[in-house]
């Protein structure tokens, strides 16, 4: 696999008018409010090669539901921040060995949410599932 195709990284888009109205009605009744975002599949590299794709999920804790707004004008913007995030964490010469920085990963997309969306909208960025799969390379095939 080739390191441009899709920046070694695909994202999916955020979470479908259901996911909103949700939030709405946690927020309504003082609960957290929360944004879901879909799988983020990162490939993670040993040289020029991928070694394997680690896939996360996450979630977004609101302010309150008036942050959706502007969260979901700014989610293109927020979408290509996070692929450099983790693309960068992916091809770190020891995530291979080390695996994937991930607190450093979530500081970078909190970081990146309170530059582009606004401060203190996203209180937290959560990690709600995290799985890997090596890449075994076939014979004959050159890195």
């Amino acid at each position: 696999m080739l390191r441009s195709a899709a920046g070694a990284v695909a994202w999916g888009g955020a979470t479908g008018s259901t996911g909103a109205q949700q939030m709405r009605e946690g927020d309504l009744d003082g609960k957290p409010v929360f944004f879901n975002l879909d799988r983020i599949v990162v490939s993670v590299f040993r040289g020029k090669a991928v070694e394997r794709h680690e896939m996360l999920l996450f979630r977004l804790e609101l302010l309150n539901t008036s942050a959706i707004t502007p969260l979901e004008r700014a989610m293109p913007r927020l979408r290509d921040s996070f692929v450099r995030i983790w693309n960068r964490l992916g091809s770190r010469p020891d995530a291979a060995d080390k695996g994937l920085d991930v607190p450093a990963g979530r500081r970078a997309m909190l970081s990146a949410c309170d530059e582009l969306v606004g401060p203190g909208l996203v209180k937290a960025v959560l990690v709600v599932g995290q799985s890997g799969r090596n890449i075994s390379q076939q014979p004959g095939m050159r890195s």
